[in-house]
């Protein structure tokens, strides 16, 4: 407790002026007596400071009324529900500079009950900035979903290790910025294995030896857009050749190749046969055939779901022998029957095509995507990396990995294609389909941080993350 009040009364300093105003408002267990700490210590610090407990004292935890003798001993005199002044005190929590959320805990189950309930609407409507330790109350710890009220934070100090409701639903917004506050525990606690790791730093990507050439930088093959929708197929690519390929090859359309031909120089064209502006299920062979002069494959963005289009990849995804990144309409391919393959691959859904591929709704799977991907490991034994904010990728006997880069100026059209360009790249430089997911995702998302600090949070493109894979790269090699 002590070394939580610390983490959250040294951060409360850090947006406070001197003689501030702080209302600490408690619940009855263990994360209320953390509020009792936090009040003490910004007492001490000289801050004016209101403590309303939303239990009868007899109902306090024994730790919780520890810290209640602590504060009393400093004539601090917090308010009970039954105290006339408590309602008067929620009125004025409009005034105060800042609140803090000590309600409840990650113990808590179901929904907020009167007087908690009370008390979080009114810190919600003054408008003033929150302070939640270890969780906004309301919020369920393991899935993120929010009770009828629960505290929307600009901040929230979790306590130890970083916990599932950062992560989705409602949690990800009511947390607003968060950071963990080490608590000493125990070294044998904190490395034991989990079902989770969260994913802080690169974890790969050597420096290339003098001797490089561009034969032993990796070859690709991209399976990838239509006479429809060129663009996907030509980002994937642009993706691969600024994580640094060393040669990829589009197999599209012949309109497809022309297009690509124009705007990226440096790829190899393979132009197949096509109907009605799509592959055609006659071109299988030839790319089978042609399949053992490549490292690694990118199949799905922009290809279309054309019947022709889903006979071709069913006859190239059964006789597919290199690792593979299966994206878009690959996946939806998968949806409409056509199995996926057998050789090491990472499959990229975002919720709508892993929706597809599980037979749900994709509110379904925003509402349990960590259920779902490692459901979707079961179900197809390959890597799955479920794109969103905190993308995670799911692996055959590994953790969870979440992914801590990225922001939502990512939400626009021709990222996923750039992600996918990205991966395959390592998979094509050697790099097992989960390391390959995981650095892939991580600097896709760093460069997109980039983009937000130099361009704006919102508004940069595709192109624009992918003119900065280099740059990123270079940050992060140097370090």
């Amino acid at each position: 407790m002590e070394a939580a009040g610390q983490a959250v009364t040294e951060l409360a300093q850090s947006l406070l002026l001197d003689q501030a105003t702080v209302s600490i408002l408690c619940g009855p267990g263990n994360n209320g007596g953390d509020g009792l700490v936090v009040a003490r210590m910004l007492h001490k610090l000289g801050y004016k400071v209101t403590i309303l407990i939303t239990s009868s004292e007899e109902n306090l935890k024994s730790s919780t009324k520890d810290q209640l003798k602590k504060i009393r001993y400093l004539k601090l005199d917090p308010l009970f529900p039954q105290n006339p002044n408590f309602q008067l005190a929620l009125q004025r929590l409009n005034t105060h500079d800042l609140i803090i959320d000590a309600l409840l805990g990650t113990g808590s189950e179901g929904a907020p009950r009167d007087p908690i309930s009370g008390v979080i609407t009114a810190a919600n409507q003054s408008q003033t900035p929150i302070i939640s330790i270890d969780i906004p109350s309301g919020i369920d710890c393991d899935s993120g979903v929010a009770h009828a009220q629960f505290i929307r934070a600009n901040h929230t100090i979790t306590i130890g290790n970083p916990k599932p409701f950062l992560f989705q639903n409602a949690g990800l917004e009511a947390s607003g910025k968060w950071n963990v506050a080490p608590i000493n525990f125990p070294p044998e606690l904190l490395n034991q294995p989990t079902d989770f790791e969260y994913i802080t730093e690169f974890p790969i990507l050597p420096q290339r030896a003098k001797n490089s050439h561009k034969g032993t930088s990796g070859r690709l093959l991209i399976v990838a857009g239509s006479d429809n929708m060129p663009g996907a197929a030509i980002l994937a690519a642009h993706a691969a050749l600024c994580a640094g390929i060393g040669l990829v090859t589009l197999a599209s359309t012949p309109e497809v190749c022309r297009v690509a031909s124009h705007h990226l120089p440096e790829i190899i064209l393979h132009p197949l046969l096509a109907t009605d502006g799509v592959i055609a299920s006659s071109a299988a062979n030839d790319l089978i055939a042609s399949q053992s002069i490549f490292d690694a494959a990118i199949f799905g963005p922009g290809l279309s779901t054309h019947p022709e289009t889903l006979s071709f990849l069913k006859e190239v995804f059964s006789n597919l022998q290199i690792p593979s990144v299966i994206d878009a309409d690959g996946l939806n391919a998968g949806a409409k029957g056509v199995r996926l393959p057998p050789s090491p691959c990472v499959l990229t859904p975002h919720p709508g095509e892993l929706a597809r591929l599980m037979c749900t709704t994709t509110d379904e799977i925003q509402l349990n995507r960590f259920e779902f991907a490692q459901q979707a490991v079961e179900n197809f034994n390959q890597t799955i990396l479920l794109k969103g904010a905190h993308s995670i990728v799911a692996t055959p006997s590994h953790p969870l990995a979440v992914n801590s880069s990225g922001n939502p100026g990512m939400a626009t059209g021709g990222m996923g294609d750039a992600l996918s360009g990205i991966i395959g790249t390592l998979l094509a430089q050697g790099h097992p389909p989960r390391e390959s997911a995981i650095a892939g995702m991580f600097w896709h998302g760093l460069a997109a941080d980039l983009c937000a600090h130099e361009i704006g949070s919102v508004g940069y493109t595709a192109t624009d993350l992918i003119r900065n894979l280099p740059r990123t790269r270079a940050k992060l090699t140097a370090s």
